[in-house]
């Protein structure tokens, strides 16, 4: 149950990310550049407690492709950057896929719910074989591949079945991603404008969607920042039907930080 638990988090991370990419792709559009786009807030990571085992040696896998939309001279000025060349779907399917291709990522997500409540999922990702995850009870999760899960729970470490890790890594492959994208219908995406993020120039786009969970459809409007630089997503926001309080909506935020020193190891 609690790996259930664990894959869906993962899942409401992913999907929250690409409400925006899925179904058939529509025709680009040509939104102006935004001239006075608001600077954005990104919410600060919770930051994560390691245990006390040695430092990790993280790999040096390669950092994920940059993307081939022109990049600013001026990291400061946002003003010259024009829209990605080829569908909007396709540069942000890149983008998302990107993710868990990165050496490392810390993703927060923040669900804040109709009903007020608020709830935080943090999950750190080190390539090929870390997972650390921080599910909104505060309970923290280790996952090595081929080696095994360890839950935290009230201050104490439980071991869990060793094949769960190979489950959790399958959560984050490309290939679920691309089913992921499939349940995920797109009304309409829309390049609208540069904007800088934490001092990086990103291209925002805008979203109608709509998402098949099976016997209820969520409909969601919501707006992704990716990097001009290095085609990763940043930070996504999204305004949900609510499946607790129908009628209402939920509001999520993701923010991403990537190629950190990460420190994952199995508690001793």
């Amino acid at each position: 149950m609690k790996y259930l638990y664990s894959s869906l988090c993962i899942a409401i991370l992913l999907a929250t990310s690409i409400m925006g990419c899925g179904g058939n792709a529509p025709a680009s559009t040509n939104a102006p550049l935004a001239t006075s786009a608001p600077a954005s807030n990104p919410t600060s990571a919770p930051a994560s407690n390691p245990t006390s085992a040695p430092a990790s040696n993280p790999t040096s896998a390669p950092a994920s492709n940059p993307t081939n939309a022109p990049a600013p001279t001026d990291a400061s000025s946002v003003g010259d950057l024009k829209p990605p060349e080829g569908a909007p779907f396709d540069f942000l399917k890149k983008a998302l896929l990107s993710v868990f291709a990165s050496k490392s990522v810390r993703a927060e997500t923040v669900l804040t719910s109709a009903d007020g409540s608020v709830r935080t999922l943090l999950l750190e990702y080190l390539k090929p074989d870390r997972m650390r995850i921080i599910s909104p009870d505060g309970a923290e999760q280790i996952a090595i591949k081929g080696q095994g899960v360890w839950r935290k729970v009230d201050g104490a470490w439980h071991t869990e079945d060793p094949q769960l890790a190979d489950m959790l890594f399958d959560v984050i492959a490309a290939s679920t991603v691309e089913e992921t994208l499939k349940t995920i219908q797109i009304e309409s995406v829309e390049f609208v404008g540069a904007d800088l993020l934490d001092g990086k120039p990103m291209f925002v786009y805008t979203y109608k969607a709509q998402t098949d969970m099976g016997n209820v459809k969520i409909n969601s409007n919501g707006k992704i920042w990716i990097g001009a630089l290095d085609g990763r997503p940043y930070k996504g926001e999204s305004t949900n039907d609510s499946l607790a309080t129908p009628g209402k909506l939920d509001h999520t935020t993701v923010t991403y930080e990537y190629d950190l020193a990460l420190d994952i190891q199995a508690p001793q």
